[in-house]
């Protein structure tokens, strides 16, 4: 992350799987917001030994409002950086070009081809948070970030409603780029 320009790398010491986030998360057992106050020694303790030993699923009732303690945190510069970063290092003669693929699969925007040749995506959700972050490309050349997040601490966010104001301020935007 420091490498990609993370102003906070720290905040995500040490870095979760999605399965000790997922365990740190279960509400039943109430081991979010203790690891949050943990020190870095002891969090890497509690996730190889405790957290390590759990493989129930079934019994998880994750706490999707807890993401202000068991998370991955960026800023959104943190993730322009990051995406940057991506960009200038996954060209065609580089060894991860094939990300730049990856990224197009499932970009949650409509942009008109025509106008930009490139759109990456990536993006993460919750019930109660939505981040997308996109990595653009112009036909003028130009490579742009494109970020749009939410959460709502009083209850789920309805996707379907966010997806058209997400879409009209890409719109906006985009029709300022020549």
């Amino acid at each position: 992350m420091a490498t990609m320009g993370h102003a906070q790398p720290a905040w995500n010491r040490p870095l979760l799987s999605t399965r000790e986030m997922t365990m740190l998360g279960d509400r039943k057992a109430k081991r979010a917001e203790p690891y949050s106050k943990m020190a870095e020694a002891d969090r890497r303790r509690l996730l190889d030994t405790e957290i390590a030993k759990l493989h129930d699923f079934d019994k998880l009732d994750f706490d999707t409002a807890a993401y202000d303690l068991v998370e991955w945190y960026a800023t959104q510069l943190d993730m322009a950086r990051s995406l940057d970063w991506i960009r200038r290092h996954t060209g065609p003669d580089q060894p991860a070009h094939s990300l730049r693929a990856i990224l197009t699969i499932e970009t949650k925007l409509k942009a008109d081809p025509k106008a930009w040749t490139y759109v990456g995506f990536k993006g993460g959700s919750e019930d109660q948070l939505l981040c997308g972050n996109w990595l653009l490309q112009h036909k003028n050349g130009k490579w742009f970030t494109f970020h749009l997040w939410w959460n709502n601490p009083a209850g789920k966010i309805d996707e379907k409603q966010l997806g058209p104001v997400l879409q009209g301020i890409f719109e906006a935007v985009a029709g300022e780029v020549k």
